[in-house]
């Protein structure tokens, strides 16, 4: 059973809200020097209310209905963009500070595994899906999404396309990000 501390949220966005992201953010992302399989791309980015570039503004609109729904205390002004390739994943980690973890899932599904000692337990992050993760779920139970081209969960089976995720920040000064 998933820990309590994780909130879904389906089709947070739009369709055409996936799409113009998607195609924005693509091209900001680099290839990650952590990533030893080449198949993870990564870049952060600050938005702010004034700004005049369209991707920005989309993101600050979205980060303020993330607010505005209760799902955080203050409107996020900075993101971290992971564009994978079909295969790619990220190790297992945990977060590094109380503050919610707020993932929106663009393109394609995949699995996020949670594990504690010997438990695992998969969750389906679906296209356009806020998942919020807090508590427990963020700060004792590890979470990856494996490295593969196929899913499984469930006995149901999702090959893996383009995915990318756009975590929402919040940076304290100093913070090394």
């Amino acid at each position: 059973m998933l820990p309590n501390s994780i909130k879904i949220i389906p089709e947070f966005i739009c369709p055409d809200e996936e799409i113009f992201l998607a195609k924005k953010l693509r091209q900001f992302v680099v290839q990650d020097e952590f990533d030893p399989t080449g198949l993870t791309y990564f870049c952060f980015r600050e938005f702010l209310e004034t700004s005049t570039e369209e991707v920005d503004k989309l993101l600050f609109s979205i980060s303020n209905r993330i607010k505005d729904q209760g799902y955080c205390r203050s409107v996020r002004r900075h993101c971290s963009i992971v564009f994978y390739l079909p295969g790619g994943g990220c190790r297992p980690h945990t977060g590094r500070n109380s503050v919610p973890n707020l993932n929106l899932s663009l393109l394609s599904p995949a699995v996020l595994e949670f594990s504690l000692g010997e438990s695992r337990v998969p969750l389906l992050m679906q296209p356009r899906q806020l998942t919020v993760t807090d508590g427990d779920a963020l700060l004792v139970w590890k979470h990856e999404i494996p490295y593969g081209k196929v899913d499984a969960i469930g006995g149901a089976k999702f090959p893996r396309g383009e995915r990318m995720v756009i975590l929402f920040r919040e940076i304290s000064d100093g913070e090394d990000i």
